[in-house]
C-alpha cells in the first residue's frame, strides 16, 4: 500500500477484513446487495447512473396537525427535536435525512408533515423512528453522552411540547420506486423549497397500467424537466408499504421539488415543453386510469444529511486513489459524486487503458458498501478508510 499523496487521498488495496468485520463481511456477502450482481447485459450508461444515485429506499411521512394558535410551540418542538433526535438518528445510521413540510391548503389532512428516509425499511415500519425501538435507542445515547439527567429532561420538555401543540393523523411508510436522478445535488435552505405533493389512487383494475405510464412516460419528462426548468429539483414516486391512523388515500405518492429563488417558466414555456416531450400513447387518459390530489407544501426545516454515514463516506472516497500492481505499473481511481474512472498504467507510465463507471455508497447495518454499476451487472463490496488507506472485502474471502 501507498500513501496519500499531498494534494487528494490516495491508495487502493484490497486487503481482508478482520475480526467482527470479517464475520459481517462473511455473512453480508451471502445478500443479494453483495459479489458481482448479474442484472441484464449492455445496460446503458444513463440506466446505471439512475441506479446508483437512488437518493433512498424507505420512508415515513407523518401528517401532523398543528393547532395554528400553537404553532410557534409546535416550531420551538420541531427546532429541539431536530437537534436532540433527529441529529443523532442520522448520525447513528438509522437514517439519511428528515424534515418538516406545511401547507396552507384547507383540503389536506393536517397542515404538517413530518418526514425521514432511509435505507433500511425496519427503520421505517411502525414503531420507528417515531416509536418505541429507535427512540429507546436515542434516549440510551443521550443518557451516555449527557447523563440520565439530561436525557430524562430532553424527553419530558419534548413531550410536553408536542403534546400542547399537535397530533399525529396518521402515517404512511413509502418504498422508492421512481426518481429523477442529477449528479450536482446543491444544498437549498428549507425556505426556498416549494413541493407539489401528489396523492394518487388507481381507477379500479387500472393499478398496474396506471404505475406504466407514470414509469415509462412522465418519469422521462421530469427527467427531460431538470433541464429545461432551473427551478426544478427534482420527482419522486413513492409506493405506500404500510400505515397507521388514518393518512390520505393514496397507494401511490409523487413530489415534485421546486426552488422559490431561480426563475421559472412561463405557463406558456411549459406547456410548449410538455407537449414536445410528453409522448403518450395514443389514447391515454390520465384521469381514467388515476385519481389525483395534488397538495403545494413549503419546507419549513430539514435536517443536516451531511451527518449520516453515508454523506461520511463520500467525503472519504472522493478523490483520486492509487494502487500498484506487481509488474510495477499502477492503477489510478478517481472518485467524484456517483462517478469513478480508473485508469491503467504499464509500468514506462504509458496509459494502457481506462473506464468510467457509475458508483454508489450504502451505510447498511452500521457497514459501508459501494457498488460499481456497469453494463452486465454490478460489482459490491464492503470498504473501509483508516489511516488514509481504502481497505476492501477481498473477492477471495471464503479462501483459506
Amino acid at each position: 500500500m501507498t500513501e496519500r499523496n499531498n494534494m487528494k487521498p490516495t491508495i487502493t488495496k484490497t486487503a481482508k477484513a478482520s475480526g467482527w468485520r470479517l464475520g459481517m463481511a462473511l455473512l453480508l456477502s451471502m445478500l443479494p446487495v453483495a459479489g458481482l450482481a448479474q442484472q441484464g447485459q449492455g445496460r446503458s450508461f444513463e440506466t446505471r447512473l439512475k441506479e446508483a444515485t437512488k437518493p433512498w429506499d424507505y420512508g415515513v411521512i407523518a401528517y401532523v396537525a398543528v393547532d395554528p394558535a400553537k404553532e410557534d410551540l409546535y416550531l420551538a418542538f420541531v427546532k429541539e427535536w431536530a437537534e436532540e433526535i433527529d441529529n443523532r438518528i442520522l448520525e447513528s445510521g438509522y437514517a439519511l435525512q428528515s424534515g418538516w413540510s406545511k401547507t396552507t391548503s384547507d383540503s389536506a389532512v393536517s397542515n404538517y408533515v413530518y418526514w425521514m428516509v432511509s435505507r433500511e425499511v425496519e427503520r421505517m415500519l411502525h414503531g420507528n423512528p417515531l416509536g418505541s425501538a429507535t427512540m429507546n435507542e436515542i434516549r440510551r445515547r443521550i443518557a451516555a453522552e449527557e447523563g440520565e439527567a439530561k436525557a430524562e429532561a430532553v424527553w419530558t420538555r419534548l413531550e410536553q411540547k408536542f403534546d400542547a401543540s399537535a397530533k399525529i393523523i396518521g402515517t404512511q411508510t413509502v418504498a422508492l420506486i421512481d426518481w429523477t436522478y442529477a449528479t450536482d445535488r446543491e444544498a437549498v435552505a428549507p425556505e426556498q423549497v416549494r413541493i407539489e405533493f401528489g396523492q394518487m389512487v388507481p381507477r379500479e383494475g387500472k393499478e398496474q397500467e396506471y404505475v406504466k405510464v407514470e414509469q415509462d412516460y412522465f418519469s422521462k419528462l421530469w427527467q427531460s424537466h431538470l433541464g429545461f426548468d432551473h427551478s426544478f429539483t427534482g420527482w419522486l414516486m413513492m409506493k405506500e408499504i404500510a400505515r397507521t391512523g388514518v393518512p390520505p388515500e393514496a397507494p401511490y405518492i409523487t413530489l415534485r421539488s421546486y426552488r422559490t429563488d431561480k426563475p421559472s417558466p412561463t405557463a406558456a414555456q411549459w406547456e410548449a415543453f410538455r407537449k414536445n416531450t410528453l409522448k403518450l400513447p395514443e389514447g391515454t387518459n390520465m384521469d381514467s386510469l388515476r385519481q389525483f390530489t395534488n397538495t403545494t407544501y413549503r419546507r419549513v426545516h430539514t435536517s443536516d444529511a451531511a451527518r449520516s454515514p453515508e454523506a461520511k463516506a463520500w467525503l472519504d472516497l472522493v478523490g483520486t486513489w492509487t494502487a500498484q500492481n506487481p509488474n510495477g505499473g499502477w492503477r489510478t481511481k478517481t472518485i467524484s459524486p456517483f462517478i469513478e474512472q480508473i485508469k491503467y498504467f504499464a509500468p514506462n507510465g504509458k496509459m494502457s487503458g481506462q473506464q468510467r463507471k457509475p458508483m454508489s455508497i450504502r451505510h447498511i447495518k452500521g457497514l459501508n458498501f459501494f457498488s460499481a454499476h456497469m453494463a452486465g451487472g454490478n460489482y459490491t463490496s464492503i470498504f473501509d478508510v483508516h489511516a488514509n488507506k481504502w481497505y476492501e472485502q477481498s473477492r477471495a474471502i471464503f479462501e483459506k
